[in-house]
């Protein structure tokens, strides 16, 4: 909630005013709560197609024009007319950089000065603007039974367009092809120059430096244990957890800009590398699921390898029911493999390929095997991912199972 108030800050973008609040009842330390302002007065009403709510002259006015009008050159024409359209492309990229457009369907104001001259502009969701939709309707956490948030799940294949939404607005927004256009060039020039790996690190650094010492706390919470979101020390992994979701995220993204809707050659990558390759390199499908990174080091690579990584199922596997298949030629690669799994059990989820539906479990005890062979490894169950260094060079396969 904080970060997302952080971006809409960085464009000057209206948005609901946060702040954390520590609770403490009869100096017992009960939980860390976020302040969120409500929109007031000076909006115009909540935007929503379908609603049934009571809405002002203005708002009906633009709801049934959505309604009315088809995508197109009409739509684009009708949109500049009546929005501050660079507010609401905005909007409609950082809700997909946040992997959150299901709230397209749920709230943002709207409001506009009182002249005749004025345009619509956007306030983002009161709540619910978390990295990813955490809603995993049907399913109940054992330690809070009494809510549908699954905040140990961890996803980021979510659309970026209208293709789950029914908002008449947003749907035609994304359907009329000069405004998908803006977008794409928008959301792309957001991620490279705005919102940039180190924006996000030097911002998640200090919201852990204010918040950090209350989500460690072992302390309190004698009123209802469930208000502590992890044990504390998971802590570490849950931030870490947000950084990789968002460079996952980002090639996720990527890939649906370029590719668009592509049906092909999922969990296959393939790359050619070469000598003067360093640093950390994605292996992501078209499809935009990130299946493999690699950390090399200068001098990593040998010769000018020929590189294809898939996975293949397999349930016998005592971990992960996928073996990933490498096949290098030509050469070799040296470094930091990070193996990368799918656990969303959602129903409307991608897959899960641990053994169990288990968010987390038994996911800290598994381990990298090369060959048959265990790795001194690193597991995240946050991120859905396990750690080691490695040396590959003709035909491999890796497995992420129990160690003993």
């Amino acid at each position: 909630q904080i970060l997302a108030s952080k971006m809409f800050n960085e464009l000057d973008q209206p948005a609901p005013q946060t702040r954390y609040i520590a609770l403490f009842i009869d100096d017992v330390y009960e939980g860390l709560g976020i302040h969120i302002a409500l929109a007031d007065s000076r909006t115009n009403g909540q935007y929503d197609s379908e609603s049934e709510f009571p809405v002002l002259p203005d708002l009906e006015e633009l709801k049934q024009w959505a309604r009315d009008t088809p995508a197109g050159d009409a739509f684009y024409a009708g949109i500049r007319e009546r929005f501050g359209l660079e507010k609401l492309t905005d909007l409609l990229c950082v809700y997909s950089i946040m992997g959150t457009v299901h709230l397209y369907d749920e709230e943002f104001h709207l409001y506009k000065e009182q002249r005749e001259d004025s345009l619509w502009n956007v306030i983002p969701a009161v709540s619910h603007r978390s990295f990813g939709k955490n809603l995993r309707e049907e399913l109940q956490e054992t330690q809070r039974p009494i809510t549908p948030m699954l905040n140990d799940y961890f996803a980021y294949e979510y659309p970026i367009d209208e293709s789950e939404v029914t908002n008449s607005l947003i749907v035609k927004f994304h359907q009329t092809p000069q405004l998908r256009e803006q977008f794409g060039k928008r959301l792309l020039y957001l991620m490279d120059e705005v919102f940039t790996p180190n924006w996000f690190d030097t911002r998640i650094d200090k919201l852990e430096e204010k918040i950090g010492a209350y989500m460690q706390r072992r302390d309190g919470f004698e009123r209802r244990q469930g208000q502590h979101h992890s044990p504390a020390e998971t802590w570490p992994y849950q931030v870490e957890a947000l950084r990789d979701f968002i460079e996952l995220r980002y090639a996720f993204i990527r890939s649906m800009l370029l590719f668009d809707r592509p049906v092909a050659w999922h969990n296959r990558v393939e790359m050619h590398l070469s000598t003067e390759d360093s640093g950390r390199i994605l292996f992501t499908d078209d499809a935009g699921w990130t299946i493999a990174a690699i950390d090399i080091e200068p001098d990593g690579i040998q010769g000018n390898p020929e590189v294809l990584l898939y996975l293949t199922p397999d349930h016998e596997n005592d971990g992960i029911t996928q073996n990933w298949h490498a096949e290098v030629e030509g050469g070799s690669i040296s470094g930091t493999i990070t193996l990368y799994y799918r656990n969303d059990i959602a129903p409307d989820g991608r897959d899960n390929y641990y053994m169990h539906d288990d968010a987390v479990g038994r996911q800290w005890e598994l381990e990298l095997f090369l060959d048959g062979t265990a790795v001194d490894s690193r597991p995240n169950p946050f991120s859905n991912k396990v750690t080691a260094e490695v040396r590959l060079s003709g035909s491999h396969i890796l497995q992420l199972l129990h160690g003993e």
